[in-house]
């Protein structure tokens, strides 16, 4: 068996001391100016938290810039009211150089509803006008530590809504969404012993994906849902495992005696896994086919490479280490270079790709404290995410 410590180092867990940060990416801004003036927003309390949480959100995430000129890109037009049993909301919106509406919908719901309403208007609108699925109405899960105490969150993409799932107070760790349900996979010593767990948060429920001896770690749900990717050391020490939702079998992808894996994610065809393993040094992100074969290495840079993520356009990113700090590279398969978006003298954690391809979550260590962040990869922009007390970590966003 491993050392704990050196599997801890794997995952992606570090402890180190920084300063401020800088972000480096593109710094391309492609805003597209839109317009809120035909839009009759009425005085009840609903709707001016529908406009607030629309204007936030249209600027929050880069793909809009809200203008009060009238020279603009696409302007939306509606209503936003609340009648005596419901909120009500209509809007479309209209490219002003033809006229044609490109997105239209009509919300019916409670009035305390009224600031998902404006999260789905904003997603709708930026798939309808960009082509990618919007991120405001998204959630985002993690691990926070509390007075010592860790456990399981989860946070709406804007900030709001902080949730706590678990009341264990105990090390938990890569918490991993299911891709087509509200469903959450993570390891955690509730028992003493790292185990995976399945978290049902439409039922409120929590039940046991994997108890075999040894580690039960990293688990990872398939594209189409049909199969979990495992880090298991049922046969002496953590190698990855596959096992089919329909009947249990586990299938085992590595063979590394004295070696070590970690941290599988799944590629979106499903046709591969990305890990981390040390068969070759230090850790390193290396690719293997979701059938089994010999795993190739993709990360040629740092002294360590860990935790990666693959994005929905097939990239993938990591944390790597580098002139002593962890900083966030994007590997892209196409043309085998990777990019360094990251040069802060900060340590950059656990990065998760959002389901738009251009944003990224990852926790900022700062000193002793680990704080979330969202990173816009094409703007250099960046948004705290998490402001409460706490040390918080292992982000991973949701696809729904």
């Amino acid at each position: 068996m491993i050392r704990a410590t050196f599997f801890l180092c794997l995952l992606g867990i570090t402890s180190t001391h920084a300063v401020d940060i800088r972000v480096v990416g593109e710094g391309r801004d492609q805003a597209v100016p839109i317009g809120l003036q035909a839009f009759d927003f009425s005085q009840d309390e609903a709707s001016e938290v529908f406009r607030a949480v629309l204007r936030e959100n249209l600027n929050r995430w880069g793909w809009f810039r809200v203008t009060d000129s009238a020279r603009t890109s696409y302007v939306l037009r509606g209503s936003a009211r609340t009648t005596a049993r419901s909120f009500v909301v209509q809007v479309e919106a209209v490219d002003t150089r033809t006229g044609r509406a490109v997105y239209r919908q009509r919300f019916r719901e409670d009035a305390p509803e009224a600031r998902r309403v404006a999260l789905r208007v904003v997603d709708g609108v930026t798939e309808a006008i960009h082509g990618v699925p919007g991120v405001a109405s998204t959630r985002i899960a993690f691990i926070g530590s509390v007075d010592g105490r860790q456990d399981l969150y989860t946070i709406g993409a804007d900030g709001q809504d902080m949730m706590q799932l678990t009341s264990d107070g105990v090390p938990s760790f890569r918490p991993t969404w299911h891709p087509k349900e509200n469903v959450l996979f993570y390891t955690s010593f509730v028992r003493g012993f790292p185990d995976v767990y399945r978290v049902d948060l439409d039922a409120g429920r929590r039940s046991v994906v994997s108890r075999e001896a040894g580690i039960n770690a990293g688990a990872s749900v398939s594209p189409d849902g049909r199969r979990l990717a495992l880090i298991l050391s049922r046969d002496g020490n953590p190698e990855v495992y596959i096992r089919e939702k329909r009947d249990g079998t586990l299938t085992r992808i590595t063979r590394t005696p004295h070696h070590a894996e970690a941290s599988p994610v799944w590629s979106p065809d499903g046709r591969q896994l990305a890990f981390v393993s040390d068969m070759q040094g230090g850790p390193h992100v290396f690719v293997v086919s979701s059938d089994g074969g010999r795993p190739q290495r993709i990360s040629r840079g740092g002294s360590q490479n860990v935790t990666p993520d693959w994005g929905p356009d097939g990239r993938l990113i990591y944390s790597s280490r580098r002139r002593g700090r962890f900083q966030l590279v994007v590997y892209d398969p196409r043309t085998g270079a990777e990019t360094v978006i990251t040069d802060a003298p900060v340590d950059h954690e656990n990065p998760s790709w959002a389901r738009d391809g251009r944003h990224v979550v990852y926790a900022r260590r700062d000193g002793r404290i680990s704080a979330l962040y969202i990173l816009d990869t094409r703007t250099n922009g960046q948004i705290r995410l998490t402001t409460r007390p706490g040390d918080w970590y292992f982000p991973t966003w949701s696809n729904l």
